[in-house]
Formats: C-alpha cells, structure tokens, sequence
C-alpha cells in the first residue's frame, strides 16, 4: 500500500538526517529530527498526497473506499487533507504548530477510522482503502505523533531541569582570584 511507502521514507529519512548530522545525537535531538520527518512525510506529503488523489482521480479513488463514484464528500475531504497538509509541511520548521497539527490531524484521522470502521462493520466494506493498512495507520500514525510530542516535552523539561541544577552548582562555586 503507498501510505506505508510514505512510513518508511520518514524513518528512513529521519535515520540518515541523524547519522549524518553534526550536532549530535542526543534524546533531545533525535526526537525533533524523528517529529520533523514525521510531520513532513505522513502529515504534510500524505495531505497533499490524498488532496491530489481526492481531486484529480477522484473516480479510482472512490471506488477503493467502496464508495460511489461522484460523490460530493470527496471535494470536502480533498480540502480538509490539502489544509492538513500544509500545516505538516510547516511544522517541518515551526516548532509551534507542533501540537496544533499533531491535534487536527489525529481528529481527522480518528474520525475517519471511526468511519471505515463504521463502513467495515455494518456494511461488509473491506474495500482497500477502507480496510487493512489505511485503518491501521489512521488510527495509529496520529497516536505514535501525540506520544512523541509528548516524549519531547519530557525530555526538554528533564534537560531543562538539568541545566538549571548545573547553573546552580557553577553559581555556588567560589571563585579563585589569581
């Protein structure tokens, strides 16, 4: 399936941006450069990946839903993954709409796997762009984003409170004159 090709093209690049990288490797840094892929890659192309899809092979697109071709709902929700999109890709380098995009993102993708469940269970829909992966990864892309912010921040208060406690020794330590 092509959104697990995008799965790896984040990891992958997340892997080779950290073993070439200059500036370490810490928890820290690992941890921006792995939600930085992952709001690029599965947040920002996928958005703007669906919106392509959504519009312009609207008919192909339906039909691997299991849904009728021409239906209405699709130009909404070729709109919705367009503006999804563009906040993944620019949270590539705002740190602040971090939490905003992992947020819109996990409601629109958790709603939509309450509707493919929805389509699974009372309709009989194991059409591919219904069942299998693409549920998978709508119910679980968002979560491993929201529970990598929240990583983040642990490990940014952690350093934080290890840098004030290193500022606090040096402060006490007397100086030596000469």
């Amino acid at each position: 399936m092509v959104f697990l090709i995008f799965i790896a093209i984040a990891i992958l690049g997340f892997l080779i941006q950290l073993g070439v990288s200059r500036r370490g490797r810490s928890p820290q840094r690992a941890l921006d450069l792995l939600l930085r892929w992952s709001f690029g890659v599965t947040v920002g192309l996928v958005g703007v990946f669906n919106f392509l899809g959504h519009t312009f092979e609207a008919r192909q697109v339906a039909e691997q839903i299991g849904f009728p071709p021409g239906n209405p709902f699709q130009w909404e929700v070729a709109w919705a993954n367009l503006g999804i999109g563009v906040i993944g890709l620019i949270a590539i380098v705002r740190r602040d709409f971090w939490w905003p995009t992992a947020i819109m993102n996990a409601i629109f993708s958790w709603g939509a796997a309450w509707g493919h469940i929805y389509q699974l269970v009372v309709n009989g829909n194991h059409h591919p762009y219904n069942a299998g992966p693409i549920l998978y990864t709508a119910i679980l892309l968002p979560l491993a984003i929201l529970c990598l912010l929240v990583a983040d921040h642990l490990v940014g208060v952690r350093g934080a409170g290890e840098e004030a406690r290193g500022a606090q020794v040096g402060a006490q330590q007397p100086r030596h004159s000469g």
